[in-house]
């Protein structure tokens, strides 16, 4: 294991090991992908001593968190309390132990999951190999021409929703990117980044309104989101600005940027907040690789929505 000091010292080890390293935050995802033997590298990169990897700071156009900022920090961390989307979103992911473990940065970075690739060697074994796996073909959607593995982490909706910023770092400089463009539709290469630049922070602009996060899941105590939204809005009676995040509906998280478009300049009356969650759900084609079956999910699409909108409405509602 190396233990680097700075992202950009990470970045030349990622850079120098090429496939045979992988990166180490918390570990809360990675530690389980080696016992499937899902990746086996020779050499674990690990981020625990970098300066600065950790801390959430107010600054003066809004908020700056280290990618090493733990799930827990963020959902306690007072600075938090008026991004509550984020905020709920970090409560909401995992138990409290993992909580205290796994990073920002990790949560945002999680492999897409998959019902059949996400289980022991024995079992995929068992099952013949898939896309994801470099041959075979979808199980969860035979005949596609691409993996459908799920986007599952809580926080990258909540971001989206919020209009967040990624820092990205590698051994020759760094760049900011919306973090939207983070994310890319494909199961099997999920991030746009190179291999050895590193995600290094996150930065948030002033909190102008409120906001929510809503998260469908078998059980309320410990499990991966079928189904997370998040909206964000600025009103003054009317909606000025209203953006609309969905995760679990496919490789990647989503923006509905039409539906928010719809809300803009009105009031959020139950009509017009019944067809801004419909135009969302046409954003969500989930195929049988979650907990809930396709069709359920789709449903609960415009649902969560509607109901993320009407709590944002409410003087006392869901933020």
């Amino acid at each position: 294991m190396l233990a680097p000091a700075t992202f950009a010292e990470a970045s030349r080890r990622l850079r120098d090991l090429g496939p045979r390293a992988s990166l180490m935050a918390g570990g809360t995802d990675l530690v389980p992908r080696f016992k499937r033997r899902q990746i086996l590298p020779e050499v674990v990169v690990s981020l625990h001593r970098v300066k600065g990897s950790v801390g959430i700071r107010a600054e003066q156009d809004g908020l700056s968190i280290g990618a090493g900022t733990t799930l827990a920090q963020v959902a306690s961390d007072p600075l938090i309390s008026r991004y509550s989307a984020l905020r709920q979103a970090a409560e909401s992911a995992a138990t409290p132990q993992i909580r205290s473990i796994a990073t920002i940065g990790g949560n945002l970075c999680l492999p897409p999951r998959c019902s059949y690739y996400d289980r022991s060697a024995l079992w995929r074994g068992a099952q013949g190999s898939c896309l994801r796996s470099g041959s075979g073909e979808c199980h969860v959607a035979p005949g596609a021409s691409r993996c459908m593995a799920v986007h599952s982490g809580d926080l990258a909706p909540a971001l989206l929703a919020l209009g967040a910023r990624a820092r990205l770092v590698c051994g020759s400089g760094e760049r900011v990117i919306p973090i939207q463009e983070l994310f890319v539709d494909d199961g099997i290469a999920p991030l746009a980044k190179k291999p050895e630049e590193v995600l290094a922070g996150i930065h948030i602009g002033r909190a102008e309104g409120r906001s929510v996060y809503l998260k469908l899941r078998r059980r309320s105590s410990f499990d991966y989101p079928s189904l997370g939204v998040a909206v964000s809005l600025e009103s003054d009676g009317r909606a000025r600005e209203c953006r609309i995040a969905l995760g679990g509906v496919g490789p990647a998280p989503v923006v509905a940027h039409d539906a928010g478009r719809l809300l803009v300049g009105g009031r959020l009356e139950p009509d017009v907040v019944a067809a801004a969650a419909s135009v969302a759900a046409r954003l969500v084609r989930p195929v049988e690789n979650s907990d809930f079956t396709a069709s359920y999910r789709k449903r609960m699409a415009a649902v969560f929505v509607a109901r993320a909108l009407n709590g944002l409405r409410e003087p006392t509602g869901l933020s």
